[in-house]
């Protein structure tokens, strides 16, 4: 979502109130600890039309993951933690990734602890799981 709207501010670099044109979002930096409840925020980010020095002016709420990406993540999460999903050089190539038909000129292969399902409930039962 583009933003149209550019402010008069003062600059901290040149000291002189002048037209600051938004240049991009940034998340917020993430504090130790445990995560915050809420959604997270993004800084909005307006440069100086004089001297070109960033700065931070407002934030608005980070908008939200697209649910198709959250369940891939999710399941990729799953398939590492749970069945020991990682890659590994390609014994065929040896990790060159030259015209190699197994690793498809990657270099890497996936290997797995396990490719069985976990339970009834596993997302990589059949039918299910990262193509």
């Amino acid at each position: 979502m583009p933003k149209t709207f550019d402010a008069i501010l003062m600059c901290g670099s040149c000291g002189h109130g002048t037209l600051h044109l938004f240049h991009e979002r940034r998340p917020q930096p993430r504090m130790p600890g445990p995560a915050p409840a809420g959604p997270g925020y993004v800084d909005l980010i307006y440069v100086c039309d004089v001297c070109d020095t960033a700065r931070v002016w407002g934030s608005e709420p980070r908008p939200p993951a697209s649910r198709r990406a959250t369940a891939r993540e999710a399941l990729e999460e799953h398939a590492i933690a749970v069945h020991g999903m990682r890659t590994a050089d390609c014994p065929a190539c040896k990790g060159v990734g030259l015209d190699c038909p197994d690793c498809g000129d990657r270099g890497e292969v996936w290997i797995w602890d396990s490719l069985d399902p976990c339970g009834p409930s596993c997302p990589l039962g059949p039918g299910r799981g990262i193509s």
